[in-house]
């Protein structure tokens, strides 16, 4: 009586894990259970430091993972979830319970850092963190060597979805990409002639990439990269995952993300049969 929902979850792992061979999917965490990569392998698995936690009810989809600022929480791998100068993306789900930002302080939702071990290196190509703007409370998207390239106001005590899409050669000028931000599916911010970015070592959920300092305060759940560009209908589907948590499906996202890439799929068929060369013309994005 209860067969389907489970035969959509296996369907889900088994479309993961053959996603991941193609090299579609970097790594991506659910945060039901424990730390351990969903998708990606052990080398991506996160260790949790100063008793963060994970699957703690109340999560976006399922559990989540649970930060306490007060106890400089946070999880780190050493897996390198994004190389120098390439296309990629991430999607990551954040809860922010810390009240009203003030002052200075910041709130780290994610960030890669350099080496196999939280550095204060300057390898925050990937970089999402909260922070008080003139009395209002923004998300703020970082990516090295530049300083921030877009913000939003987001709503505290409830989810909110952030999204970064990079083409390393979508930029105006030659030699250099196009990045994009997206908060609750909604464009904020185009950053056009990115220079080369940084490879990374590895990253931090729930702090930046000196792992203490600047801490979360509340919940993260579905965190993923990406090694394409996201198109304006893969980043839809993510919202939409309101409409599959409404009709009791577990684990909506492992769907959802697995729609995502069979779009990526779908794309690379076309690219194949019409022998395009310059697959950039097929993008969206670019």
């Amino acid at each position: 009586m209860h067969k389907f929902p489970v035969y959509i979850t296996i369907v889900s792992i088994l479309f993961f894990s053959c996603q991941r061979a193609q090299g579609e999917i970097i790594a991506y965490w659910n945060f039901d259970g424990d730390f351990g990569a969903t998708v990606g392998g052990p080398s991506f698995d996160l260790t949790a430091v100063n008793g963060a936690a994970a699957g703690v009810s109340g999560g976006r989809f399922g559990s989540a993972a649970s930060f306490s600022r007060a106890a400089s929480q946070y999880a780190f791998t050493g897996g390198n979830v994004l190389a120098a100068n390439s296309d990629f993306s991430y999607s990551a789900w954040f809860n922010f319970t810390g009240g009203d930002i003030t002052g200075t302080n910041r709130f780290f939702v994610l960030e890669t850092t350099a080496g196999d071990t939280p550095s204060t290196t300057g390898a925050w190509t990937a970089s999402l963190g909260l922070r008080d703007a003139t009395g209002t409370d923004i998300a703020e998207f970082f990516t090295h060597p530049s300083l921030a390239f877009g913000t939003s106001p987001f709503v505290a005590n409830q989810w909110n979805n952030a999204i970064v899409t990079y083409d390393a050669d979508g930029g105006t000028n030659a030699n250099t990409g196009i990045m994009r931000a997206f908060i609750n599916g909604d464009l904020i911010a185009t950053y056009d002639n990115v220079p080369s970015t940084t490879a990374v070592g590895g990253l931090v959920i729930g702090g930046h990439r000196a792992g203490t300092g600047r801490n979360f305060e509340g919940l993260i759940d579905d965190v993923a990269f990406f090694s394409h560009a996201l198109t304006p209908t893969q980043i839809s589907n993510l919202q939409a995952m309101n409409a599959a948590q409404a009709m009791a499906v577990p684990e909506p996202s492992s769907l959802v993300i697995a729609v995502l890439c069979s779009g990526v799929a779908v794309i690379r068929h076309r690219q194949r049969s019409t022998r395009r060369p310059d697959a950039r013309s097929l993008n969206p994005l670019a």
